[in-house]
């Protein structure tokens, strides 16, 4: 009897183990969340090297592929964990393409989200030599030029950047014209993307405002500008836009709908 009892104790043992292995490995074979789509800017070109930055995402780490065309052939270069990647033994006098795309891992599985859209690093440009000779220049900042809620929102903001140690932030007729047009686009259809289809950047074309890079900030449900700018200011993804060393123009749109008594707002930003 105890021999029997000793080879049952035995078999429930090797059927836990059994149990708690195949468990183990199942865990192990599940396919990783894939990561989302992130986007990425050119911060820097130099004559050999181009720095870009990747959006914060819900990934293990990016994948940087770069191309000579934009709708050509991509090579992968590095995968890289960081937001800043630097591209390194480029031409002085060629145009490149840069895309990047996430992954996430779990135990030894990978899954790889998609890639965002090609960006450009256009060909290195020398800056031109600063004049030592004082010059008075004219600007098209002016009070008359710009809607009410801009001129609010610069001297807030701009406050807070002269805080910082960053330079002021300054603003123009046509940025105020596409800001103001996407934020009635908004009351229309809520998102980065307009109604009729195209990307937020698109307005500035419209508005034939030129820039290399530019991002929009929305907000809806109040009519106070205060509200906004306190969120702009304060949430940590808007406020890595608005107090970057990198960026020059600001402007804010607003557009009330009297249907659902909302208030609409946009914040375009420009380098």
């Amino acid at each position: 009897m105890m021999e029997n009892g000793k080879k049952y104790l035995r078999r429930i043992m090797l059927v836990a183990m059994a149990f708690l292995l195949c468990t183990v490995c199942s865990m192990e074979t599940k396919s990783a969340k894939a990561a989302s789509r992130p986007t990425v800017r050119v911060t820097k070109r130099t004559k050999k090297e181009a720095t870009i930055k990747i959006s914060k995402s819900k990934a293990t780490g990016y994948q940087v592929y770069l191309s000579a065309s934009k709708h050509g052939s991509y090579k992968l270069l590095m995968a890289t964990r960081t937001q800043y990647y630097k591209i390194t033994g480029l031409k002085a006098n060629k145009t490149y393409y840069v895309k990047v795309r996430g992954y996430r891992t779990r135990g030894y599985r990978i899954s790889r989200g998609k890639y965002s859209k090609a960006v450009k690093i256009n060909i290195y440009k020398k800056a031109a030599k600063k004049s030592t000779k004082k010059t008075t220049t004219t600007t098209n900042t002016t009070t008359e030029s710009l809607t009410e809620a801009t001129t609010a929102a610069l001297n807030s903001i701009n406050t807070e950047r002269q805080n910082r140690g960053l330079t002021a932030l300054t603003s123009d007729a046509a940025l105020c014209k596409a800001a103001d047009t996407r934020a009635q686009e908004l009351a229309q259809s809520f998102g980065h993307t307009r109604p009729d289809g195209r990307e937020f950047q698109t307005v500035l074309e419209d508005a034939s405002y030129d820039c290399e890079y530019a991002t929009e900030d929305i907000y809806t449900g109040t009519t106070n500008l205060e509200e906004v700018l306190t969120k702009a200011m304060t949430d940590v993804n808007r406020a890595e836009n608005i107090f970057s060393s990198e960026v020059k123009k600001i402007a804010v749109g607003y557009c009330y709908n009297e249907a659902t008594a909302t208030g609409y707002w946009a914040i375009l930003i420009t380098e």
